[in-house]
């Protein structure tokens, strides 16, 4: 995260968060979305940005309480990261058709749109 604000002083880095308890750097925009998995909605935390970096997942946990840790793995780390890909894919596919809809409307637009 670091390196992301170090290079543009203009860029903000939005980071997805469980529930926002520490304090930020003043260009991070914490988006609290609850826990990663196949339900979670991240409408909110990819609002307004234009990449992922995904680097969540279930590891090290020491008292497992799951009945199956591998099948809650597995949930957690392949289908919770798959919700994710496809909302992001998804949202992505959205901002470019109303861009290129802008285009086909003769609309002026820039490489900032």
């Amino acid at each position: 995260m670091q390196r992301l604000l170090a290079d543009d002083e203009s860029r903000r880095v939005a980071v997805a968060v469980r529930r926002d308890v520490q304090q930020w750097p003043a260009r991070v925009l914490p988006r609290v979305t609850g826990d990663l998995d196949p339900a979670t909605d991240w409408s909110v935390a990819l609002g307004g940005i234009s990449a992922v970096v995904h680097c969540a997942a279930r590891v090290h946990v020491m008292a497992d309480m799951a009945a199956d840790p591998l099948e809650e793995f597995r949930r957690v780390n392949v289908q919770g990261t798959l919700n994710l890909a496809r909302q992001a894919a998804w949202k992505a596919l959205l901002l470019k058709r109303g861009f290129m809809q802008r285009i086909a409307r003769g609309e002026h637009v820039t490489a900032e749109d």
